[in-house]
């Protein structure tokens, strides 16, 4: 079970906040969780292009803003955790880098992506939809990858040189936590490349594009950032084998 730090009195206020609320819901159907990868194709391409922020020179990747939408049940959301990784096989051939899963963060701070909103009429509210005749509640969220730059030593997308077709694929992780039961399992998203943008195209290169909006400010938003959840790579093995 997922720690949530915090006095009661200030769950209860999240619970509210977040919106979600699993009243209404029939409880005799099983626990579900999914998340998609809305504009993300099993292989699809990326390129880094060179870009300088604060006098230094850096590789960082473009046109990589992943929306994503998560459908869940008989929950509260009031996280979602993401990790990048190398595909195994290419994580086996290089044997080192990425071959770990490294938890997204903005500087120390684990990302919460149920802060990226999408839908700028609802914000970070999950929308009740009807599947299947089952009732269930979703919501958007997005992460931009050209900004998520370094790992806990090196770049989040270090690439090498040699066999690059096969070695530097990479996948997300995405993992769906609630206040009222156990966290989903974690979600894999197809596999995709990245490379180094080539020369005849540089003279054309684009800085990554701004986020389709702004996430809220923990001021403002609805989730609040006064709880949080700190996973590191090793506490993986558990919270994967997590029923939903």
């Amino acid at each position: 079970m997922a720690e949530y730090y915090g006095e009661e009195d200030e769950q209860t206020r999240l619970m509210m906040d977040v919106g979600g609320s699993n009243e209404g819901f029939d409880h005799s159907e099983p626990h579900f969780a999914s998340v998609e990868f809305l504009n993300l194709q099993n292989d699809q391409i990326f390129d880094k292009v060179q870009c300088r922020k604060g006098g230094v020179a850096r590789q960082v990747l473009a046109d990589t803003v992943i929306i994503m939408k998560a459908t869940f049940s008989h929950a509260t959301l009031y996280r979602i955790t993401a990790w990048a990784t190398r595909e195994e096989e290419a994580g086996r051939l290089v044997g080192d880098l990425n071959t770990q899963k490294v938890l997204m963060k903005n500087k120390d701070e684990v990302m919460n992506l149920a802060e990226n909103i999408v839908d700028e009429e609802h914000g970070a509210i999950p929308i009740p939809e009807v599947i299947n005749g089952h009732q269930v509640l979703t919501l958007k969220f997005y992460v931009d990858l050209g900004k998520i730059y370094t790992g806990p030593s090196y770049p989040m997308f270090g690439l090498v040189k040699t066999d690059t077709a096969v070695r530097n694929r990479f996948k997300l992780l995405v993992q769906l936590q609630f206040l009222d039961r156990e966290p989903s399992e974690i979600f894999e998203s197809p596999v995709f490349r990245c490379r180094t943008r080539k020369a005849s195209e540089k003279a054309e290169s684009r800085t990554p594009p701004e986020p389709p909006t702004t996430p809220a400010s923990p001021a403002t938003s609805p989730i609040s950032g006064n709880v949080y959840l700190m996973l590191s790579p090793s506490s993986l093995s558990s919270s994967s084998s997590l029923p939903v």
